[in-house]
Formats: structure tokens, C-alpha cells, sequence
């Protein structure tokens, strides 16, 4: 489990516990986060006419009952208005949530995905809560020691795969490696493109695919950056903890990438600062990014920052900058249930499948995840 405390929220002036506004707000809008929550609960233990869970993990085994998926029609922000949740507080947290899972603004989002954020959580445990999270001191990095172990000897790394595509009697992957600079072929029965849509069209060499994947599946482009820092200035409130959040901001905030270590007092810290741009059209976006430099970024995070650290700018030695596309694609009304999302997921020639977020529906890993692709690949 995460080191104490998981997460803190800057709001009205002060640091609070947990992300879920509660500090200084009104109690009529507190009433309405509270009914907001209850609402999600009861989404959470719905049974659809075809006796499925409405909202599961993986989304493929949500229940097709129209009085559900017919929120894939709609976005969030339409549902919180349509259920009569006119709190700025609400409406800033669920904006939150959906521009961190899907890269997408809640008045875009699909209020089916934005609730199945809230309502497919489901986990039990004897010590933890259905919401908890399992992590380790070198986070991910231990289920990707703990993977490698039993395949450690049939992974080959430093390979560029350049094009995936069938013949009569097998799947022809050519690659180029990196170490002997050499262009070279695998012959596979079957193939795994753990890849986002759009790499895998090129993969394929498919334009009508790559065309649709242009046309009709959205990345939000990140910002992330690294912040070596010294000790710093905090406001009142819950002290530094694992995921820190400032309301109103752009950002979705830091993560302290040193909450994990033993040392629980060290000179120096890591803060991941997050920013999806979301503000624009993406394409737009991208376009936005090529011509602003390092020095622009880091006076952003500044600004950002020195509203809770009075003193970032001076007692931050390096700050690192990286561009990414958001894993999932954008989560727009109609992806979940539509038959794009569906189409792009249909293995080829049971021979070659897709497995990757962007068309899971969601951006989390799990054994139910890792288990539908285990019975498609089976089927």
C-alpha cells in the first residue's frame, strides 16, 4: 500500500485531505457531492437486463442493457446537468477525473466511462478498501522484474519492428536491429501488437485503417515533467503526500516519485508534474507544442507551482520536460459502445490481436483485462 499520506487537494487556501472537494465548501454543495457519490454507488452494484454488472472491468463485460449504454450518448457534463448537480465543486472534480483516465474534458467525456471511473472500482479485500491502491518503492518496475522473470531468455530488446503482415502459412514481422544494424524477419504463428491503434496501422501497412484511426480516434498530448528539488515551502494544511492536486489548475498536479523510498527524509525529491492540454482541438494542441520551448514549460509548471511553494522557482535544480500522447484514446460519446472501438479490437486472421488501452475502453491494467484477451486468443 502507499506510504501516508496518498493524496491532498489545494483548496480554498489550504491543503486537505484526499481529492474529493470538502474544505471550505458550502453545505449545499456538499449535500449534492455526497448525493453525487450515493448515485455512484448504486451504479456500482446495478445489474442490467442481461444479468451482467452494468459497469465492469474489463469494459467488454458491462451489460449492453440500453438504460446503460445509452449513456454513451451523451457526455458527463450533460448527465451531472440532467440530474440537477450544479456544483462548481462537482463539476471541477469529475473534469478532473475525466481528463486524467481519458485525456478528455468532462463536456466531451461519455457519461458512460465518466461513471464507469466511479462505478467499476470494485476490488475486496480483508484490509482495504475498494478504491486502494497495491504499489511498490520502485513502483511498476517490480511487476516488470517479477513478468520478465519466467520469459527473461525469449525477450529480445534493442528491435525496431517495422511491419507486421500475413502470408499463407505464417505472420511475417520485420524488424530492424538495433545492435548488428540489420533489417531482419520473425515467422510467428500468431502476433501481439501491444501498440496504439495508430502504430499499429502502420504496422499493418493498412491505410483504410490508418485513415479511419486519423479521422475518427483521438490522443490528448501531455506535458510531463521532472522536478529535482530541495526542500520546500508549504502552505497549511495535510503535509507533502503521494498525489498532490491544486484545485482550479490546468495541471492535474505532482506526484511525489519519492513517497515510496525508505528513507522517509530525503535531502532531495522527484515531483512528476502533470499537464494534459486539453484547452484546444488536439490537433491544434500538437500544433501548439512544436513551437513552445523548455524555458516556456518550466515558467507554466512555475506559475503553477508557486501558488502552494512560494519558493519552487529557487529550490528547483532541474526540471526535464517529455511530450507523450495520453495512452487512451479519447473517450468521446459513442467510443465505448460504437462499433469503431469494436471493429479496431477484432483479432485478424486469428493471427494477429490488439491489446492496448486505447482500445480497452480504460486505462488500467488488470487480471480480468489480461484474462478477455486469454479467451479471445483461446475462442
Amino acid at each position: 500500500m502507499f506510504f501516508d499520506p496518498e493524496e491532498r487537494l489545494y483548496l480554498n487556501g489550504r491543503w486537505q485531505e484526499g481529492l474529493i472537494p470538502h474544505f471550505g465548501v458550502p453545505e449545499k454543495e456538499a449535500e449534492q457531492i455526497k448525493r453525487f457519490f450515493q448515485h455512484m454507488q448504486e451504479f456500482r452494484v446495478a445489474i442490467g437486463n442481461d444479468g451482467k454488472e452494468a459497469f465492469n472491468i474489463p469494459v467488454n463485460n458491462s451489460s449492453a442493457d440500453p438504460l446503460y449504454s445509452a449513456l454513451d450518448q451523451i457526455t458527463m457534463k450533460d448527465w451531472l446537468q440532467k440530474n440537477n448537480y450544479n456544483s462548481e465543486y462537482l463539476h471541477w472534480y469529475t473534469n478532473y477525473c475525466t481528463r486524467d483516465d481519458f485525456g478528455t474534458p468532462y463536456d466531451q467525456c461519455s457519461a458512460w466511462a465518466g461513471i464507469h471511473y466511479f462505478a467499476a472500482r470494485k476490488g475486496k479485500g480483508s484490509n482495504a478498501g475498494y478504491s486502494d491502491v497495491l504499489t511498490w518503492p520502485e513502483g511498476n518496475g517490480f511487476l516488470i522484474k517479477h513478468l520478465e522473470s519466467s520469459v527473461k531468455d525469449n525477450i529480445q530488446t534493442g528491435c525496431l519492428a517495422t511491419q507486421v503482415a500475413s502470408s499463407e502459412k505464417a505472420i511475417l514481422i520485420n524488424y530492424f536491429d538495433t545492435k548488428d544494424q540489420q533489417l531482419k524477419q520473425w515467422e510467428a504463428e500468431s502476433c501481439i501488437l501491444a501498440v496504439p491503434q495508430f502504430v499499429a496501422a502502420r504496422l499493418l501497412q493498412n491505410k483504410v485503417r490508418e485513415d479511419s484511426i486519423h479521422k475518427d480516434v483521438q490522443y490528448v498530448p501531455w506535458m510531463v515533467a521532472n522536478l529535482l528539488v530541495n526542500s520546500l515551502d508549504e502552505k497549511s494544511g495535510v503535509t507533502l503526500s503521494w498525489d498532490n492536486v491544486i484545485h482550479e489548475s490546468k495541471s492535474l498536479g505532482y506526484v511525489n516519485a519519492t513517497q515510496q523510498l525508505l528513507d522517509g527524509h530525503p535531502t532531495k525529491r522527484n515531483l512528476t508534474y502533470y499537464l494534459p492540454l486539453t484547452d484546444k482541438e488536439v490537433r491544434e494542441e500538437r500544433k501548439s507544442i512544436e513551437k513552445r520551448t523548455h524555458p516556456e514549460w518550466v515558467e507554466i509548471i512555475m506559475k503553477d507551482l508557486e501558488r502552494v511553494h512560494p519558493d519552487i522557482r529557487e529550490k528547483t535544480e532541474e526540471v526535464t520536460i517529455q511530450i507523450w500522447g495520453h495512452a487512451m484514446a479519447q473517450t468521446k460519446p459513442g467510443w465505448i459502445f460504437g462499433n469503431l472501438r469494436k471493429s479496431l479490437s477484432e483479432p485478424i486472421n486469428k493471427s494477429i490481436y490488439f491489446v492496448h488501452t486505447d482500445i480497452a475502453g480504460i486505462s488500467i491494467l488488470k487480471k480480468d483485462f489480461i484474462r478477455e484477451f486469454r479467451q479471445q486468443v483461446i475462442s
